[in-house]
């Protein structure tokens, strides 16, 4: 599954570093880029887990507004 998501808040290269760390080591993350310019983050899994809403919810624990 691929999903792409919206992000407000991200500011800089630590900010994109911080969630591609987060949603990387997740299990069944194949890919996690961020396009700060864009503000944009894409995940790709290779199942069913994690989901939408775990991905959304690891991105707002990390202090930044998936939308």
């Amino acid at each position: 599954m691929e999903f792409q998501i919206n992000v407000n808040g991200m500011s800089c290269n630590h900010c994109v570093k911080s969630i591609e760390n987060a949603i990387g080591k997740l299990d069944g993350v194949s890919t996690c880029s961020v396009s700060l310019e864009k503000s944009l983050v894409n995940v790709t899994t290779t199942g069913e887990k994690p989901t939408l809403n775990e991905i959304r919810e690891i991105i707002s624990d990390l202090g930044f507004e998936p939308v």
